[in-house]
C-alpha cells in the first residue's frame, strides 16, 4: 500500500521544487548539510518518483504557486513509517525541499535542484 505525503509549504519562489528523503534525521544545522545524502539504501542511480531504479529518497517535485505556497498530496509505494515487506521505514530520517526542480537524471545528491531551503525530521 502506498504512503500518502502531504506538503504544505510557504515562502518558496514560484515554480518546481525537489522534495527528497535524506539519510539523517539530524536537523541541528543552519544549511541542511546535517541531513546527509539522499537516502539510497539499495545503491541505485538517482531517478524520478516513477523510475524503476531510483534512490528511495527520490520523491519528485512539488509546485509553488505565484504566492510561493505549496499544497500538494502525493503517494509513494516504497516508503513506510514502520518496517514491512518491500517497504523502507523513513521514520527518524529527514525530508528536504530544494531551491529548484529535480531533473531526475543528474547523478548528484541534489538531482540538479540546488541548495536545501527547508528540512525537518520525519516522525
Amino acid at each position: 500500500e502506498k504512503v500518502q505525503i502531504t506538503a504544505s509549504l510557504q515562502g518558496l519562489a514560484p515554480g518546481l521544487h525537489a522534495i527528497n528523503i535524506h539519510e539523517n534525521g539530524n536537523v541541528e544545522c543552519a544549511d541542511g548539510s546535517c541531513t546527509g545524502a539522499s537516502w539510497n539504501p539499495q545503491d541505485r542511480p538517482h531517478g524520478g518518483p516513477n523510475s524503476l531504479k531510483k534512490h528511495i529518497g527520490d520523491l519528485g517535485n512539488v509546485t509553488a504557486n505565484d504566492s510561493g505556497a505549496v499544497e500538494d498530496t502525493f503517494k509513494d509505494q516504497y516508503i513506510a513509517l514502520r518496517d514491512g515487506k518491500n517497504m523502507f521505514n523513513v521514520a527518524g530520517r529527514s525530508i528536504v525541499v530544494r531551491q529548484g526542480a529535480d531533473d531526475f537524471t543528474t547523478q548528484s545528491d541534489d538531482g540538479g535542484a540546488g541548495k536545501i531551503l527547508a528540512y525537518g525530521t520525519i516522525k
